[in-house]
């Protein structure tokens, strides 16, 4: 099990994307959500006035509103959507952060939640972008080359089924689909990137 004790910045990570997702959907829902309707079960946005002062949109970016390449990540569509997102941060955050230190572990989550928008942005173009994803392929990333830098303590700090989660969760999100290969793919090469600098400094 993965112990929180010395990874504050994967707990205020947890606590931020739980802090907007009842903002979006309870607090201040869109007209829609106000009917308690079973959209929150759905991977679906709410475009309520959170997530649409959030969310990523190119066009809202190219005007100046650079805040989306990293605010969007913490918006998320729906309950399916943040369960799956929190369960992989909770699976290799606290190590990562212990492995590598709070503020390398801060940073990983930014760069790589902004370069995977900058990605959708020369790629997709894409307009309502969200989701913690790409945080979670950056932890990932630095997570697989703990893995093969110390396999020994990596099978110590996380058990089978956090690996198993984690295994399905990036096969899901590769899932054959631009906008997956382009945002998780160039989440999680930032993140290899990262951890190669982190390995030199």
């Amino acid at each position: 099990m993965p112990t929180f004790a010395f990874a504050p910045v994967t707990c205020a990570s947890l606590i931020a994307i739980a802090v907007v997702f009842i903002l979006d959907w309870f607090i201040l829902p869109s007209r829609a959500n106000k009917r308690l309707s079973l959209r929150i079960l759905k991977i679906q946005a709410s475009y309520g006035p959170v997530f649409n002062a959030l969310c990523m949109n190119t066009s809202d970016v190219k005007r100046g509103q650079v805040w989306r390449l990293l605010s969007s990540a913490l918006l998320h569509s729906g309950f399916i959507h943040i369960f799956f997102n929190a369960v992989a941060v909770v699976s290799v955050g606290p190590t990562v952060e212990r492995e590598i230190g709070s503020l390398r572990t801060l940073a990983v989550m930014i760069a790589t939640a902004v370069f995977a928008n900058i990605c959708d942005i020369v790629v997709l173009k894409h307009e309502g972008g969200n989701g913690f994803s790409g945080s979670v392929f950056g932890l990932i990333a630095v997570f697989t080359v703990l893995w093969f830098q110390n396999r020994e303590a990596m099978l110590a700090a996380v058990s089978f089924p956090a690996r198993l989660f984690i295994l399905i969760y990036a096969l899901a999100c590769l899932w054959p689909d631009k906008a997956n290969y382009v945002e998780h793919g160039s989440a999680f090469i930032a993140g290899i990137g990262l951890a190669a600098v982190f390995a030199i400094l």
